[in-house]
This record gives C-alpha cells, sequence and structure tokens, in this order.
C-alpha cells in the first residue's frame, strides 16, 4: 500500500479539504526538529512552542492512496515567530513536504492527552471491493480510536481482553482480506 503525500491539490482534494475545513490547504515543508519524533507531532510542536520558536497550528494532514482515496489525519504544524509555517515531526516514509489543511475549530491539550478520531477518508473509486477495503479501514480505525489511551507520549490501542482481542484480529483478516482482492489485481 502506497499512500503519501498528493502530487497537488487537484478538484478532489481541494473539494476533500473543504469537508474537513474552511481554510485552504497548502503545502508545507518537512523540517524536523532536532529532538522531534516521528509520530509525535502534538508533542514535538508544544516542545518547540514552549521552547519559544513558534505556535502550534493544528488541522489535517492529507494522504493519497492513488485511485482509491484520500484519507486526513490530526495533525500539528509549527507558525514560526516569523510567521512561517513548517512541520516539525520526521515522517518515517521521508516525506520532504505535506499537504496541511488548518482547522482553526480544533486543538490538542498535550497536558490531558487523548486519542485524536480516527483518519477521515474520500473515495476516489466506485469499485465495491475498493469501499469494502475502506470500510473495514474504518472500522479497525474506530476500534483503535475506542480502545486508545496514552501512556506518556503514545498512544496504546492494546486490546484489553479476549472478546476485545478476537475482535480487532477479525477486523484485521478483514481488512487484509479486502488489501489482497483490490492490490493482487
Amino acid at each position: 500500500m502506497n499512500i503519501t503525500t498528493p502530487k497537488g491539490v487537484s478538484v478532489e482534494v481541494r473539494r476533500f479539504c473543504r469537508e474537513l475545513s474552511s481554510v485552504e490547504p497548502c503545502v508545507l515543508p518537512v523540517q524536523p526538529r532536532d529532538r522531534a519524533k516521528p509520530l509525535e507531532c502534538f508533542f514535538n510542536v508544544a516542545d518547540a512552542a514552549r521552547d519559544g520558536e513558534g505556535s502550534p497550528v493544528f488541522g489535517f494532514l492529507v494522504w493519497e492512496f492513488e485511485g482509491h482515496w484520500l484519507e486526513a489525519e490530526r495533525h500539528a504544524v509549527l507558525r514560526r515567530t516569523t510567521g512561517a509555517i513548517e512541520d516539525i515531526t520526521p515522517h518515517l516514509d521521508g516525506e520532504k513536504s505535506i499537504l496541511f489543511v488548518e482547522d482553526p475549530t480544533w486543538s490538542f491539550d498535550v497536558n490531558n492527552p487523548a486519542p485524536t478520531r480516527r483518519p477521515e477518508r474520500w473515495l476516489l473509486s466506485d469499485e465495491p471491493m475498493v469501499k469494502q477495503w475502506a470500510g473495514a479501514l474504518d472500522r479497525l480505525d474506530m476500534f483503535k480510536f475506542r480502545n486508545g489511551r496514552f501512556v506518556g507520549r503514545h498512544v496504546d490501542w492494546t486490546p484489553r481482553d479476549e472478546k476485545s482481542t478476537r475482535h480487532y484480529q477479525r477486523i484485521g483478516r478483514e481488512v487484509q482480506k479486502f488489501q489482497t482482492a483490490v492490490l493482487g489485481r
């Protein structure tokens, strides 16, 4: 599965972003802060703000799984004291730029962290298997959201009992089945 930053702000990308926020999407450079850690954007930005480097900007990081869907996950970037906005969190896949949509109606409290809601998806395909795959991923994301809790700076979404474990495994098999059906073509 190759999900990455959209190649541009297409009509579909713009429509999806309007569903997320009234603010226009923008391409931002990724300039990882020295002590920043992947997957810890909210804490990385809070640390930089505490050190006087700027202020947090909350919104969505937009990804594209070409031909299948667009996806938005909650994210934080830094507005430098100069006014420039950049992503200071390193990405596991080495992204050099991101597509970001600010959401001025939402923020993250690092002093009382809670798991963020599941990613939003916008289908680019009418294929039934793609729809079923996205639906299975939505169920998996919702399971993680409902079962997640912060342990330090990370969300632990480990199933808490045998029933939850079986449910998680069933959803995982469903995701795998549809992923194989779509990508195996």
